[in-house]
């Protein structure tokens, strides 16, 4: 019989033997391509604060993206529930294997990174912090399930060990400034009180989950009862299609709450840390860059049909509901376009009322927009957090964990595979055009993939044709749009024209792809 230990420790790698190794890639893909850029225009200084920002961006993406897996990975306690072992051992045995996984991949990212490129990067300080991390946000993970205390909670201990970990670089909402080079007795204590917290909370967690014990206040509960009035007055939904919308939005509709919760906590930050009018007005119009990352997140979400979170694969619930793959698939496209235009629209009033405030109060800046920021942005904003939200949920809705797997790894190699191309087998006078072949490359890529996705579904019958002719007038107004604004103003060349006609093409394929791939996912 295998023991306690090696029983956790087993089903770890068992269920994430695709999903760990997609992750470990996935997460230091991105601090590579950068790294081999600066390389490639000059030596590495240790020093320069591009390679400071680099350092510090690339531990937290770890962190995100990493923790993320070995979560998904592990599963909730709750399966553990039934077995003979003390709540003590439950959680010991759940965090600890999963602890000493991120110390691991930590180091030995940075260990490869500095192998790769002349670095010298601590290899301590982060990997100890994300794996006190990596506890401390399970353990409130498993204190708030359930509960609407859940996003607040991960939000406010994950950015407060940010802003720690932050702080060993320089000054806290600053640039680095230096390395965090040596482990003082001060942070050890720090993040041993932090594991050792972390622990004493998922305890108390576990041990109230396992008795049935809710994290429940009056509050919350009336809290509840306000924005959930259907339910609770017996008023019947119009349709199924009705019902099944409500219920996809409930659990799924909270891209506006977080991007509502993120201004707030940078508004706090601001007059905590700086109080500079300008830079309030700045940064709360830069925000909006921020949501198609928080449309990614939120695809992921909305992409996991399962019965529990972290479950791609259709649940037969689901599956045997009476309601066509089509429908289905319209819900979950307006749950999505609720999502990003509830999160865009919240963003362009705050930005409103705040502009507003400031020039009643004389206070208002006198360039309105800041450099990096132009008009068009406010449209590509809203074009990209769609972009990003429904072709990640719409690959995320096949279910399929090969194909994610694949998906995960494949594309980074790609990028990677591509910048050592080019680094070591194209010469100088040519690396241009061979960008530029790249782009035009990925246009191709995206307008096949939406033309098989929409014959694909109307052959199956999936899409109407008033769908499909809808989808190409759509399409073909915004290149008109998009090529009479480069007539005006230029600036952009070719290849990256075509590449953005490519992605407006990819903006549509969730029209046809979701219903592909809940078919696809429902019948296995």
């Amino acid at each position: 019989m295998r023991t306690i230990p090696l029983a956790t420790t087993w089903e770890l790698f068992r269920n994430g033997q695709w999903g760990l190794p997609g992750a470990l890639l996935g997460a230091n893909a991105l601090p590579a391509l950068i790294l081999t850029a600066l390389h490639h225009e000059g030596p590495l200084d240790l020093a320069e604060e591009s390679v400071l920002v680099i350092h510090v961006v690339a531990t937290l993406m770890n962190a995100v993206i990493f923790g993320a897996a070995i979560m998904a990975a592990q599963g909730r306690p709750s399966r553990l529930y039934a077995f003979p072992v003390s709540t003590a051992t439950l959680v010991a045995w759940q965090m600890l294997p999963g602890m000493a996984v991120m110390f691991a991949e930590s180091a030995v990212s940075t260990a490869a990174l500095n192998a790769a490129f002349p670095l010298d990067w601590p290899v301590w300080g982060p990997s100890l912090f994300l794996t006190c991390a990596l506890a401390a946000v399970q353990a409130v993970v498993w204190l708030t399930e359930k509960s609407a205390w859940l996003l607040p909670g991960v939000s406010v201990v994950g950015g407060g060990l940010g802003v720690w970990y932050q702080s060993r670089y320089g000054v806290v909402f600053n640039r680095p400034v230096h390395i965090w080079r040596e482990v003082t007795p001060a942070e050890m204590l720090t993040l041993l009180a932090v594991a050792v917290l972390s622990y004493v909370v998922a305890v108390e967690a576990v041990r109230r989950d396992r008795c049935g014990e809710a994290l429940r206040t009056d509050l919350l509960l009336w809290f509840e009862r306000l924005f959930d009035p259907a339910p609770a007055k017996g008023l019947p939904f119009r349709s199924p299609q009705a019902a099944q919308f409500w219920f996809e939005w409930r659990q799924k509709g909270a891209m506006p709450a977080m991007a509502g919760f993120a201004m707030l906590v940078g508004l706090c930050s601001w007059a905590l840390f700086n109080r500079n009018v300008a830079l309030l007005h700045e940064g709360c119009l830069l925000a909006g860059h921020g949501l198609p990352i928080l449309g990614f997140v939120m695809g992921l979400v909305i992409g996991c049909t399962g019965p529990a979170d972290g479950k791609f694969e259709m649940g037969q619930f689901l599956a045997a509901r009476p309601i066509t793959n089509t429908d289905l698939s319209r819900i979950i496209l307006k749950v999505i376009a609720w999502n990003v235009i509830g999160s865009w629209l919240l963003w362009c009033v705050a930005a409103a009322l705040l502009s507003f405030i400031l020039w009643a109060a004389g206070a208002l800046p006198s360039r309105f927009l800041p450099p990096e920021m132009q008009w068009w942005h406010l449209p590509a904003i809203l074009a990209g957090s769609w972009l990003t939200t429904a072709v990640v949920a719409s690959v995320l809705l096949c279910g399929r964990t090969p194909l994610l797997a694949s998906l995960v790894c494949g594309i980074p190699t790609l990028f990677i595979g591509l910048i050592m191309f080019e680094k070591w087998a194209v010469a100088e006078a040519d690396r241009l055009r061979f960008h530029q072949t790249v782009l035009v490359c990925y246009a191709v890529v995206f307008l096949l993939i939406t033309a098989w996705a929409f014959v694909a579904a109307r052959r199956t019958r999936m899409v109407q044709s008033q769908t499909v002719y809808a989808s190409a007038g759509a399409w073909v107004a915004a290149v008109a749009l998009l090529a009479l604004d480069w007539n005006l103003h230029g600036g952009r060349t070719l290849p990256v024209q075509v590449l953005v006609v490519g992605f407006a093409a990819l903006a549509l394929a969730p029209i046809a792809l979701t219903p592909l791939a809940l078919a696809w996912n429902r019948h296995r």
